[in-house]
């Protein structure tokens, strides 16, 4: 929350967890390619979740479009 401004959350799915070095790295590249883009606030922290949620979950990593694999495997 920058100097009394709005606070911005965003949902991220609980995963398995198989290796979650880097997944702070992996949410900041992510943030900030989808920022280098041009889309909005919420679109660059939903890019950054998403993609560090698919690669937490994956082994080896993965960073496509698919959606993480949820706990215990059963999708919503």
């Amino acid at each position: 929350q920058a100097a009394g401004g709005p606070l911005h959350r965003v949902a991220a799915p609980r995963v398995v967890a198989a290796d979650t070095i880097g997944a702070g790295d992996i949410f900041n590249a992510a943030y900030l390619a989808a920022e280098a883009d041009g889309l909005p606030l919420e679109a660059c922290l939903a890019a950054g979740v998403h993609t560090a949620s698919c690669a937490i979950s994956t082994s080896p990593r993965r960073y496509g479009a698919e959606a993480p694999s949820p706990v215990g495997g059963v999708s919503a």
